[in-house]
């Protein structure tokens, strides 16, 4: 009179399940990575040495950056050029040609376009540079 039930029915149904689980960490993990990088943050020190006239529009930037990890990367860096009146007249992204060796520094020079008439007011040690 009763039915018999089936014992693989439990386990095909189990095994879908932590197919399912499965799924669902490894899609979790992938979108953690995406979202937070999976890449430490490399840690950088940068500092501009000099700005000097470069026509009535634009600087040349020197600048050093220090590569504060031990594994070599490449910076993309952003510079911002400030005057005395905490104005910003010229903002500059630069990425290196090359990585800079682990707890290592290279120094690099580029170009900003400025506000015309602002080289005067120009204070390199209110500007900044920061690098990632």
């Amino acid at each position: 009179m009763w039915a018999q039930v089936s014992r693989s029915a439990p386990r095909k149904s189990h095994l879908f399940l932590l197919g399912l689980v499965l799924a669902g960490a490894i899609a979790a993990i992938t979108i953690f990575t995406g979202v937070y990088g999976g890449n430490p943050a490399i840690n950088y020190q940068a500092t501009i040495e000099s700005v000097i006239p470069n026509g009535a529009r634009a600087v040349a930037v020197s600048f050093q950056v220090s590569n504060l990890e031990t594994f070599q990367a490449t910076p993309t860096c952003e510079i911002t050029l400030n005057t005395t009146k905490l104005r910003i007249v010229g903002r500059q992204s630069f990425k290196a040609s090359a990585p800079i060796p682990q707890e290592s520094s290279s120094e690099y020079v580029t170009q900003v376009r400025i506000t015309p008439g602002s080289m005067s007011d120009i204070s390199p040690g209110l500007s900044s540079i920061t690098c990632q």
